[in-house]
């Protein structure tokens, strides 16, 4: 095997979209494709192909942001799909449970894993045959219920929630990606009864906000905006009910989360962040059902907000007004979704059940 080092020498140059906007290996996916015993009545247009074949449960799901690749956990493996054919490249195998988040790099030349006992991987993607990076700085890490690469690829920020006995950290890591193996450099809200479940960063890099569980009182979710350069938490939000997901504007200005529960009716709860006195929410929006919304994204213009619900709905948003543009539904859950760097696509699956594809927007938003 190749030392790390070399391994990783080229691996995070700042650019870094190695595709076009509005230009995506999924836009040779075609609907009439898709076999007949894989459709269902209501099918969605949208959806423009399926996955079919998964032997266990999906516990996380991730687009490369280059476009090329798919990846998916089923249960303690992870498969890699390539997104033009959506055929099976490999079948990457080294985790002992379940696998529960999973990130790209920006060039989607490695890929970062994590699974339920706490072990965090990386994965060379290069080659005919991806491999395990054997990766001393990454081991002991704590893991990771969630994890993203900053926009400039050169950060992973990593969610951990070990339990206390575990003896390993939590809170939310900082790994400088730019010296070759991943280094740890900073450590957010490192509180022992407070476990990292989500996290979000803003495309500047400066802004990371911070989904927590109080383990003491597992109903208690806490939302807190961190300035990622200093390490000082800015602002933290209360009365939110059951937060479920968090995401930030492209721009840094706003926050978007959702909030949900099996007793507690859906909404999406829109945040002004630039206002001196503090945080003020400026919009509730409301259009899922019960249970809760699991993912929420800002389109890259800042200008649409996305959501995909255990309901079984996909609503896109004005983010000026709160209006929907559009609702798709697909009449099923969504446990685990992706999207792609430009937001033109997601996939979507729930538990064992089929991966979908769905076209959201033919062109770039924006355009």
């Amino acid at each position: 095997m190749r030392s790390i080092c070399i391994a990783v020498a080229c691996f995070f140059v700042p650019n870094i979209l190695a595709i076009r906007a509005g230009d995506s290996p999924f836009d040779a996916l075609d609907a009439t494709d898709i076999p007949d015993d894989e459709r269902f009545e209501g099918m969605p247009e949208e959806i423009v192909a399926v996955l079919p074949d998964n032997r266990g449960l999906i516990g996380c799901i991730s687009l490369s942001p280059d476009g090329r690749w798919l990846a998916f956990g089923d249960d303690n493996r992870i498969r890699l799909v390539r997104a033009d054919a959506l055929d099976e490249a490999s079948t990457l195998r080294g985790h002992k449970t379940m696998v529960l988040s999973l990130a790209f790099s920006r060039d989607g030349m490695f890929l970062f894993s994590s699974d339920d006992d706490g072990a965090l991987k990386m994965w060379n993607l290069q080659g005919d045959r991806p491999a395990e990076l054997d990766v001393d700085t990454l081991k002991d890490s704590g893991g990771a219920f969630d994890m993203v690469v900053s926009a400039d690829g050169t950060s992973l920020f990593t969610a951990s929630g070990e339990s206390p006995g575990s003896g390993k950290r939590r809170g939310i890591a900082k790994w400088d990606l730019t010296q070759g193996a991943p280094v740890e450099v900073r450590r957010f809200g490192e509180d022992p009864n407070l476990a990292g479940i989500v996290v979000a960063v803003s495309d500047d890099g400066h802004l990371m906000a911070m989904l927590g569980v109080d383990t003491d009182h597992y109903s208690f979710v806490r939302l807190a905006l961190w300035d990622v350069d200093s390490g000082e938490r800015l602002m933290r939000f209360d009365e939110l009910g059951l937060p479920n997901d968090v995401a930030l504007s492209p721009d840094g200005r706003r926050l978007i989360s959702s909030d949900g529960g099996m007793f507690r009716r859906s909404r999406l709860l829109l945040w002004d962040l630039e206002r001196a006195e503090g945080p003020a929410q400026s919009m509730e929006l409301r259009g899922h059902d019960y249970w809760a919304v699991p993912f929420t994204r800002f389109a890259p213009d800042g200008e649409a907000i996305i959501s995909a619900g255990i309901d079984g709905r996909v609503i896109i948003w004005d983010a000026e007004s709160g209006e929907k543009r559009r609702v798709i539904s697909f009449g099923f859950s969504h446990s685990q979704t992706a999207s792609s760097a430009d937001c033109r696509y997601l996939a979507t699956a729930y538990r064992g059940g089929p991966v979908y594809i769905v076209r959201l927007f033919d062109d770039a938003v924006g355009d």
